[in-house]
C-alpha cells in the first residue's frame, strides 16, 4: 500500500480504536469492527494498485483513481455503518481526511471505488453469525470453565465459535493444544505461578509489571486495542520492507478470527 494511503489507514485505525475504547466494546466486537474496516480499505486500495490478490475477488479499478481518497472513504463507510451513533463525529473526521487529497477526478474515482468495496465487505459480513445467540452452561468437573468472581458474569459472546472466519478456511483450522491435564506437573506449575505472582502480599511482582498490565486501562477492550492495532502500527513504523511496512490493514484481519475459534 502506498505511503499516503497507508498514513490514512493508520489515522482511521486510531479513530476507530478511540471510539472502541470510549464505548468499552467487547473484544470480539472490537476485533470484528477493526477487521471489517481494514478489509474495506485493503480492497479499495488494492483494486487501484493491483499488487495483491483480492480476498473477495473484487474487480480492479482504474489505476488513475486516488488511493488515499479510496482509503479514507472506505475507512469511513464501514465504521459509520457499524457504529451509527458515531456518525456526526466520523463525518467530521472524514471531511478532514478527504480534504487532504486533491479535489480532482482522481479523488472522485477513488471515492467511487470505496463505495463498492465497503458495500461488498459489509454485505459479506452481514450474515456472518456475529449477531446470533448461543447459550453456555458451565460444567461441574475439575478444570471446567466457571463464571469468574466477583461479578460472576455469563460467558462473553459464546457464539463466537460459529462466526464465519475472515481469513481462516474454517473455525477448526489451527486449533490450539488441549489444556494441560489438571493433575499434570505443567498445570501445577502454571497455577502456582499465577497464585504467587498475583497474591496481595507478593514481594517479587514489580511496579513495571503492574504498569504494563494496566497501561491502557482496566477494560479488556483497551488491551485488545493495544495488541490488535497499536502493535501492528509499531511494527509498520519500524519495518524497512517496502511492502510489509504499509500492510497494517492486512495485519488486523487475523485477530478478528481469534474470536471465531470458540
Amino acid at each position: 500500500m502506498p505511503a499516503a494511503a497507508a498514513a490514512i489507514a493508520h489515522e482511521w485505525n486510531t479513530i476507530l480504536l478511540d471510539y472502541i475504547r470510549d464505548q468499552k466494546s467487547e473484544p470480539p466486537i472490537a476485533s470484528r469492527a477493526m477487521a471489517i474496516a481494514n478489509s474495506a480499505v485493503f480492497e479499495a486500495v488494492n483494486a487501484i494498485d493491483g499488487s495483491y490478490a483480492s480476498n473477495i475477488r473484487f474487480p480492479l479499478a482504474s489505476a488513475n483513481a486516488s488511493m488515499p481518497a479510496a482509503a479514507a472513504a472506505a475507512a469511513f463507510d464501514t465504521p459509520v455503518t457499524l457504529f451509527p451513533a458515531r456518525k456526526t463525529i466520523l463525518e467530521t473526521r472524514y471531511a478532514q481526511s478527504i480534504a487532504s487529497t486533491p479535489d480532482d477526478s482522481r479523488r472522485t474515482a477513488g471515492i467511487e471505488v470505496r463505495q463498492r468495496a465497503a458495500a461488498r465487505i459489509l454485505e459479506i459480513r452481514a450474515n456472518d453469525g456475529s449477531a446470533s445467540t448461543a447459550s453456555y452452561t458451565p460444567g461441574t468437573d475439575p478444570g471446567d470453565w466457571q463464571n469468574t468472581p466477583p461479578a460472576l458474569l455469563n460467558p462473553l459472546l459464546p457464539q463466537g465459535g460459529q462466526v464465519t472466519p475472515l481469513v481462516l478456511s474454517s473455525n477448526s483450522q489451527f486449533q490450539p493444544e488441549a489444556p494441560k491435564k489438571i493433575d499434570s506437573s505443567n498445570y501445577a506449575r502454571n497455577l502456582n505461578e499465577v497464585q504467587q505472582l498475583n497474591a496481595v502480599n507478593n514481594t517479587t511482582r514489580t511496579m513495571e509489571y503492574d504498569r504494563q498490565y494496566h497501561r491502557s486501562g482496566t477494560a479488556t477492550v483497551t488491551v485488545t486495542g493495544r495488541s490488535y492495532v497499536s502493535n501492528p502500527r509499531y511494527v509498520a513504523r519500524r519495518c524497512r520492507h517496502p511492502v510489509l511496512k504499509h500492510q497494517v490493514p492486512l495485519r488486523t484481519l487475523a485477530p478478528g478470527d481469534r474470536h471465531s475459534k470458540g
